[in-house]
């Protein structure tokens, strides 16, 4: 199994990244929606983790292609911001579940663990 996490905040990356480790599964970052393009083009995936405010635009922007190029993999949205507005469109473009910031290990285990 193979993860993506898609955030500017490269901590974030490195702290869900350790988290996906530790339960076997391989983790990739990306910064911005152009590499996490690339890295989608070369690689295949089963898990996104997804931010919604990138450099270089809105990371909703990405769920349309991540599941045309995988429909059966398990998009989590992140975001420091809560807004309905967001979740909303986040659930119509195919996210499986929003997360906002800060979220814990068990957050992510719970997802995890509620996909199997």
């Amino acid at each position: 199994m193979e993860a993506l996490v898609i955030d500017d905040e490269t901590d974030i990356g490195l702290l869900v990244c350790r988290f996906l480790k530790r339960e076997e599964i391989g983790c990739h970052q990306a910064t911005t929606i152009a590499e996490a393009t690339a890295q989608l083009n070369n690689s295949a995936f089963d898990i996104f983790f997804l931010d919604i405010n990138l450099p270089d635009g809105n990371g909703l922007n990405l769920l349309p292609l991540i599941k045309r190029s995988c429909p059966h993999c398990k998009v989590f949205v992140i975001s420091a911001y809560q807004h309905d507005d967001e979740k909303k469109k986040a659930f119509e473009l195919g996210a499986d579940q929003f997360m906002s910031k800060p979220f814990s290990k068990k957050q992510i285990l719970s997802l995890l663990s509620s996909e199997d």
